[in-house]
């Protein structure tokens, strides 16, 4: 079985946590924290999970630890064990201020998450109105503007319009210097935070733009969480009646998971016809033809994570197809 996706943090960690340096994984918390982070923003909760609890064995005190923790637990759907975990740092005497900021803005996400689930009006403006809460407290300790952002989009869907674009307003102004510095042409969130801005202010085209470029720097840095977290706040707030530019839900597709089965290129043996059944004999001319079709149809399907048999023919050039696509790929040989 071949699997075909971008991520390969997971499997890294495989890699290097190895019996000769587990020793070196048990002294040091950094390495958890790190490939926690990158397989959270990799759209991995589940292999961010296991990681962080393996981590948590070693250094169950380690506070950033338990937040990125909450944080897989949060995004892998178990609401009632993040918020325990989330409760139980902000409660932590002498929390620094970062990690502080970090446990208030995973709680406005939680019940963010919770305003998407609500099946009515009323629960989703209780939901969001707690959401906008937390993160304009994180906004409040740390300027920063990704909490203010959100806290907008959130006040945005419980009805507080005024409040809503007071606060995009402040982020746009806050921005306006970032957007001058070297470093911001490759940062994902500030594009990203740009375009909710003007999006809740009502400039679509310019929040059109923004996305589009934070969606680019999130593909190359394969940060498919962050994609996932813009579409959701998009789709949160055109739900309740914010109107979006061109296909902007569109751009934030994640791409799909596909699975290819197809006949195998073979020669004839002994005794065979010279075609095998379910085959085609080798010929350069329809191999290309097939090359083509398989090349259309993962563009048409936006294919990020494929899986095939990795049989000679047709699986192989469709495995060729995805990996030149910068898609990396895992061959599991049957038994």
């Amino acid at each position: 079985m071949c699997h075909f996706s971008r991520n390969t943090t997971h499997s890294l960690f495989d890699e290097f946590r190895g019996a000769e340096s587990q020793n070196i994984w048990q002294a040091n918390a950094e390495l958890y924290r790190e490939f926690g982070k990158r397989l959270i923003s990799g759209g991995q909760p589940t292999q961010a999970f296991e990681v962080l609890q393996e981590g948590l064995l070693y250094h169950n005190s380690d506070p950033e630890l338990i937040l990125l923790f909450a944080t897989a637990v949060a995004r892998g759907g178990n609401i009632a064990r993040a918020v325990k975990h989330v409760d139980s740092l902000l409660g932590t005497a002498d929390l620094r201020v970062d990690l502080q900021v970090g446990a208030l803005i995973l709680k406005g996400s939680i019940f963010k998450e919770l305003t998407g689930r609500a099946g009515d009006r009323q629960s989703k403006i209780a939901f969001a109105s707690e959401a906008a809460r937390f993160y304009e407290h994180a906004y409040k300790i740390s300027g920063d503007t990704y909490p203010a952002i959100c806290a907008a989009s959130m006040y945005f869907v419980t009805g507080d319009l005024k409040r809503a674009r007071e606060l995009a307003k402040i982020v746009l102004r806050q921005l306006k210097s970032r957007l001058r510095q070297a470093d911001s042409a490759r940062d994902c969130r500030l594009f990203a935070t740009m375009a909710e801005a003007n999006l809740l202010l009502e400039n679509r085209s310019a929040a059109q733009e923004y996305y589009l470029r934070a969606i680019e720097l999130a593909h190359a840095g394969s940060r498919i969480g962050d994609i996932a977290s813009m579409r959701r706040n998009v789709a949160l707030m055109h739900n309740v009646g914010l109107e979006i530019a061109g296909d902007v839900l569109g751009f934030l597709q994640l791409g799909r998971v596909v699975y290819f089965t197809g006949p195998k290129i073979d020669r004839a043996r002994k005794g065979q016809s010279a075609t095998p059944p379910m085959g085609f004999s080798p010929d350069q001319g329809f191999e290309q033809a097939v090359r083509h079709v398989i090349a259309e149809n993962i563009e048409r399907l936006h294919a990020t994570v494929g899986f095939c048999s990795g049989a000679c023919g047709s699986d192989l050039l469709f495995a060729e197809e995805m990996l030149s696509r910068n898609v990396r790929g895992r061959v599991k040989l049957g038994q």
